[in-house]
C-alpha cells in the first residue's frame, strides 16, 4: 500500500466542498495510507526513540506530524467534523516511495520564515526519494503571480510586475498608451480568492492611492483587463501539460462574476457553470504545455479569459467541486490516479 501525505494550511480551513477535501478522501477510497498534516510539521532530525546521542555521519530524516486518514466510508462532512478531528498527529519518517502533495496557498503563509523553510523541506523530500507534487522547483517559481511572466506574450495579458510606485505607475500609463484603451488590472503578486484586485481605469480615477496600498503587501501585478470580463474565466485542470479527461469530459469551469462584479472567484460570489474549450483555449493549452513541463509543473489551474491565461494556480488549484456537481462524476478519483501514475 502507497502511502501519501498531504500538507495544507490548517485543517480548520478544510470545507466539504474544497478539492483538497475530495483529494484526501479520493486517496483514502483508493486504498492508499494516507495522511495529512499542517504548515509547521515538516522536520529533519536524528533524534529519535532509543536515541543515543546519535552516530558521526549519519543523515538527518525527514519526519512530519500527521494525522491518518482511517475511515474511507465516512461522508465528506463526517470526515471534517468527526473522523479526522478526533485523530491524534503522529510523527511519521518519510520514506523513498512516498507521495506527498502539497495543497498550500503561499499568500497564507504568515511570517516569510515559513516558505524558505517549508521549500527548503520540500526539496530536503526530493533529495530522499520522496515524490513531491508539484515539485518544489515549481513551486519555487511559481509562489507568486510573476509566474505568468515567462509565458510568451502572445498567450496572456500584457503584465508588469514591480515593486515600487513609480514602476507601477509607468506600467499603467503604457499599458493604458496601447490602442485598445482598457481598464487596468491592479492586484498583489502574492494574493488569494480574488482579494485586494482592483480595476483601474486612470482616465478617470488616480491610480497612485490604489498602487500605494496595495504595495504595502508587497510586490503589485499591473495587467491589462482582457476582453469579455463579464462572461466569466474558465478554470481548466492541466495535469502534465494535458488538460484532465474524466470519462472523456474536459475538467473546465466557467466561473461567472457576480452582478456589478468583474471579478469570477467564487469566494466574491461567482457562480460556476460547466464549460466546454473550444478551438482558441485548446490553441492557447497547447502553447503553454512546454513552459509547463520545462518548470516542472505537474498540476496546474489554468484561468483563461478572452482567449488568454489570466492565472496560472500551481500551489493548491481548485475546481473539482462545481465539475463533479454538474457531471456526477468522480473527477478527484481520475486526478488522483494520474498523479500518483496509474493513467492519463
Amino acid at each position: 500500500m502507497r502511502r501519501v501525505v498531504f500538507l495544507v494550511n490548517a485543517l480548520s480551513d478544510l470545507r466539504p466542498t474544497m478539492t483538497t477535501t475530495r483529494m484526501l478522501l479520493a486517496s483514502t477510497r483508493m486504498g492508499m495510507d494516507t495522511w495529512v498534516s499542517e504548515l509547521g510539521a515538516l522536520a529533519v532530525s536524528d533524534i529519535g526513540e532509543g536515541d543515543q546521542g546519535g552516530q558521526i555521519g549519519n543523515r538527518g530524516q525527514a519526519t512530519v506530524w500527521a494525522r491518518p486518514m482511517s475511515d474511507a466510508e465516512v461522508s465528506t462532512a463526517e470526515f471534517l467534523e468527526g473522523s479526522l478531528a478526533r485523530t491524534t498527529p503522529q510523527p511519521l519518517v518519510l520514506e523513498a516511495g512516498d507521495a506527498f502533495i502539497v495543497r498550500l496557498n503561499p499568500a497564507r503563509f504568515g511570517h516569510a520564515a515559513h516558505v524558505s523553510f517549508t521549500t527548503w523541506m520540500l526539496g530536503f523530500l526530493e533529495r530522499s526519494g520522496i515524490e513531491v507534487i508539484n515539485p518544489v522547483q515549481s513551486l519555487e517559481r511559481s509562489a507568486n503571480k510573476a509566474f505568468l511572466s515567462e509565458m510568451p506574450q502572445a498567450i496572456r495579458p500584457r503584465q508588469a510586475v514591480v515593486a515600487s510606485v513609480e514602476a507601477a505607475l509607468f506600467a499603467i500609463e503604457r499599458i493604458q498608451a496601447g490602442r485598445h484603451k482598457r481598464r487596468v488590472v491592479v492586484k498583489p503578486a502574492r494574493g488569494t480568492r480574488g482579494q485586494g484586485v482592483v480595476f483601474v481605469d486612470p482616465e478617470v480615477t488616480d491610480p497612485r492611492p490604489i498602487v500605494e496600498l496595495i504595495l504595502e503587501r508587497g510586490a503589485v501585478v499591473i495587467q491589462e483587463q482582457l476582453p469579455e470580463p463579464e462572461r466569466g474565466d474558465i478554470r481548466v485542470m492541466v495535469v502534465d501539460g494535458i488538460v484532465l479527461d474524466v470519462d472523456g469530459q474536459a475538467m473546465a469551469v466557467r466561473r461567472i462574476p457576480a452582478a456589478g462584479e468583474l471579478r469570477s472567484n467564487l469566494h466574491t460570489g461567482g457562480r460556476a457553470e460547466l464549460a466546454e474549450l473550444g478551438d482558441r483555449e485548446l490553441a492557447v493549452l497547447a502553447a503553454l504545455r512546454p513552459y509547463l513541463v520545462e518548470a516542472g509543473v505537474r498540476l496546474v489551474g489554468v484561468d483563461l479569459l478572452g482567449g488568454k491565461i489570466l492565472e496560472l494556480n500551481v500551489w493548491a488549484p481548485g475546481g473539482l467541486g462545481p465539475f463533479e456537481q454538474f457531471t456526477g462524476l468522480d473527477a478527484s478519483k481520475t486526478l488522483m490516479q494520474v498523479l500518483l501514475g496509474n493513467g492519463h
